[in-house]
């Protein structure tokens, strides 16, 4: 299962909100542009509601144009990876996620986790894409979070 941004253990049929806050959503801003990727955030999480990917994905984008929501790239990510199996996409994402918040333990096992089921599916085809880009850095961030002996 996948976690979503404050840590709750997801799997592929259970629907998050796209972002953290008191209220489940993000909070607004004064910045017109982030205003504006909210919008896209929340749109996108009641298109992925009614079960709209292809609609959420492009809400998704629309909503990173206007700034990187460390919340929404996660859910970006994990949506890539479960919904439409682009793992490759989906690991820029949620490693992307973990540089803006390196400390939030949802972000890092959701890469684990994209990291395994990518290796998974590798390994049941015969003509599978590349390996994902280096997971050597995932390992670095886990190693930051675990205090030193």
């Amino acid at each position: 299962a996948l976690a979503g941004h404050d840590g709750a253990v997801l799997d592929d049929r259970h629907l998050l909100h796209c972002a953290g806050g008191q209220n489940g959503g993000l909070g607004r801003v004064d910045n017109g542009d982030e205003v504006l990727g909210v919008e896209h955030a929340e749109a996108a999480a009641k298109a992925e509601a009614a079960g709209d990917v292809n609609r959420t994905v492009e809400l998704l984008e629309k909503a990173l144009k206007h700034g990187e929501e460390p919340a929404v790239l996660n859910r970006f990510g994990v949506i890539l990876a479960m919904k439409k199996k682009e793992f490759t996409r989906a690991q820029k994402l949620l490693e992307r996620a973990t540089e803006l918040d390196p400390k939030n333990p949802a972000y890092l096992h959701n890469l684990s986790k994209v990291l395994g089921l990518h290796a998974s599916v590798q390994g049941q085809s015969r003509d599978s894409a590349p390996p994902p880009s280096s997971p050597g850095r995932f390992w670095q961030w886990l190693r930051r979070l675990r205090p030193s002996s």
